[in-house]
């Protein structure tokens, strides 16, 4: 075994274990090995443990000019996890403060997970590290363009960016170019950038990311459940300055819906919210740029692609 890795293994039942790796082979870069994913809540000790730790060594990686965080998770994930949920919006926000500030990209590798440094086997492993923010990816590689849009407007500084105010911005896109369908179930990627008002200190963090991604992906898909989308849009009229019919003509319109179409995209959530249900467990890749905006409003573009595997090998 290798003394400068760090295995943990808890003696409270719980089963969870992991190790990060010290060897400082590559001082720049943060790994763990865990016996399975982070959640957002209800950890049990193992993994309250592991996401603490993560966050200490997270803290440490500053981006430089030109750098963003570059996040990989390789292993099985549950069928509808999101990929920037598991490395970004499940650890917490503050770790990454000054890693994101330019951007972040991330990744998701089936497997197989390579053995951690002491040549346990474990099934899943995180990855972070800094990279130049035109390095290709790491685990998949562009197949066809489907879908790409330029400087739709989200609103002034200070207003919140939350998913329905993207939705609606992307949604409502005059810049849209639709250019293919993307074949059925499969996987893709989301390439944005969002420019920021100069003199506005909004950071990137993991929730900004999550709704930028949920709501370009919700943007591109349509609602299929005729029965269900009058109350829909009753109940996002009171989150968003709009009129309920012009929500219920948007959430089934199909004209740009090209990853498809899902059949509760809003569903009930509590007493009068809703939850949003797109399909983004199929993005597998995805990458957030942050740049200065050329006017006073925070703007949005994007791209969105099909993806197919590299030939690289999992780290």
């Amino acid at each position: 075994m290798n003394g400068a890795s760090t295995t943990v293994v808890l003696p409270l039942g719980d089963g969870y274990r992991y190790e990060f790796d010290d060897s400082g082979q590559d001082p720049e870069a943060i790994r763990l090995w865990a016996t399975g994913a982070i959640p957002f809540d209800g950890l049990n000790p193992g993994q309250g443990a592991a996401r603490a730790e993560l966050r200490k060594r997270l803290n440490s990686l500053t981006a430089g000019p030109g750098e963003i965080l570059v996040a990989n998770f390789t292993g099985p994930k549950a069928a509808n996890a999101d990929i920037e949920n598991i490395v970004l919006y499940n650890i917490g926000g503050a770790c990454f403060t000054a890693s994101m500030q330019h951007g972040v990209r991330f990744e998701y590798a089936g497997g197989p997970v390579l053995p951690s440094p002491s040549e346990h086997s474990f099934p899943c492993a995180y990855e972070y590290g800094l990279n130049a923010l035109n390095e290709p990816l790491r685990h998949w590689k562009r197949r066809k363009r489907l879908a790409q849009f330029r400087k739709v407007d989200l609103g002034p500084p200070g207003s919140p960016k939350a998913l329905v105010q993207v939705w609606r911005a992307v949604r409502r896109a005059n810049t849209m170019v639709i250019e293919q369908r993307m074949t059925r179930s499969a996987p893709f990627g989301m390439f944005l950038r969002v420019g920021r008002p100069t003199g506005d200190p909004k950071r990137l963090t993991p929730a900004l990311v999550k709704s930028l991604v949920d709501g370009t992906v919700s943007a591109l898909q349509a609602h299929g459940d005729q029965n269900t989308v009058d109350e829909m849009a009753a109940r996002l009229a009171k989150q968003v300055d709009m009129r309920a019919e012009q929500i219920a003509a948007m959430l089934v319109d199909t004209s740009n819906v090209v990853l498809g179409s899902v059949w509760h995209l809003v569903h009930r959530f509590r007493k009068e919210g809703v939850q949003w249900n797109p399909s983004d467990q199929l993005c597998v890749a995805g990458e957030v740029l942050l740049e200065v905006a050329d006017g006073p409003d925070w703007q949005l573009s994007g791209e969105v692609w099909e993806l197919m595997p590299s030939a690289l090998t999992p780290a």
